[in-house]
């Protein structure tokens, strides 16, 4: 059975290939002086993969937590976007959510084809900037149509698991709760981010954290202190909805940093 990592590396690298996007680690206030005190994001046990990892996601703040309402302030979402050169540090990338299919949101048969992990994952071997990319392009053309979760119809045309992947895409799982989340490319990454030699360029956290951002800044980044969203918000909160508005607010910073700078295709 072919594997996507084989067919994406047999593909040729074509002449217009899509630059880099940032990618977006998304956590919440729990963990957000201890990431500011250490100067580093730590890879944490996975009960997907069962080894330690760090998620990231391609190009956005794509998380969304599955709490509930709540008062605790310590569920405030944060979210740290770095520069594409952290591409670098990626072990593998996925074209969906896994979780998503462990815990079987995308219903059936799709949550079952997509545990199939090992068909699906694609290496960053060797690490740098192509493979990202190249999904870009093959499945969907062009950041912009990415970012728009317009992928390519063509797919059925080329090998497997290409023409698969397409008609998850193409399937409409609306009713199983699913939303643009299942057009994202996930990133994993197996050891630490030191913040001070990979520093973020973006931070988003609520505004009663400032005073930890602002140490963070001084102990660690000095001259390069990040562009930063921090947010008010209600004492009762729904974690999602505010994940929702940094999503919008990163977005927002791709787009005029990495998309409309330098009219990428």
């Amino acid at each position: 059975m072919t594997s996507l990592n084989d067919t994406i590396r047999d593909l040729k690298n074509p002449d217009n290939l899509p630059k880099p996007l940032p990618i977006v680690h998304m956590s919440n206030a729990r963990w957000f002086p201890k990431i500011c005190e250490q100067g580093s994001l730590q890879p944490g046990e996975c009960p997907v993969f069962h080894q330690n990892l760090l998620y990231f996601f391609y190009g956005g703040a794509f998380y969304r937590s599955k709490k509930k309402v709540t008062q605790e302030p310590t569920e405030l979402p944060v979210a740290f976007l770095f520069a594409p050169k952290l591409l670098d540090n990626v072990a593998r990338y996925f074209p969906y959510d896994t979780g998503a299919a462990q815990t079987e949101r995308y219903g059936e048969p799709w949550s079952q084809t997509l545990r199939n992990f090992d068909r699906y994952a694609v290496s960053n071997q060797p690490n740098n900037f192509e493979i990202p990319c190249k999904l870009i392009h093959y499945i969907y053309g062009s950041n912009k149509k990415y970012l728009r979760g317009d992928h390519k119809s063509n797919l059925t045309d080329l090998q497997d698991p290409l023409p698969e992947l397409y008609n998850f895409l193409e399937s409409d799982l609306t009713k199983e709760g699913c939303d643009h989340r299942k057009c994202i490319i996930e990133c994993q990454v197996e050891k630490q981010v030191d913040l001070k030699f990979d520093s973020p360029a973006w931070v988003a956290f609520p505004e009663g954290l400032m005073k930890d951002f602002v140490d963070f800044c001084e102990k660690y980044l000095r001259d390069c202190v990040p562009d930063y969203y921090a947010y008010d918000s209600h004492k009762i909160f729904t974690p999602s909805e505010i994940e929702a508005k940094i999503e919008e607010e990163a977005s927002k910073l791709v787009k005029k940093r990495y998309i409309k700078l330098y009219d990428w295709p």
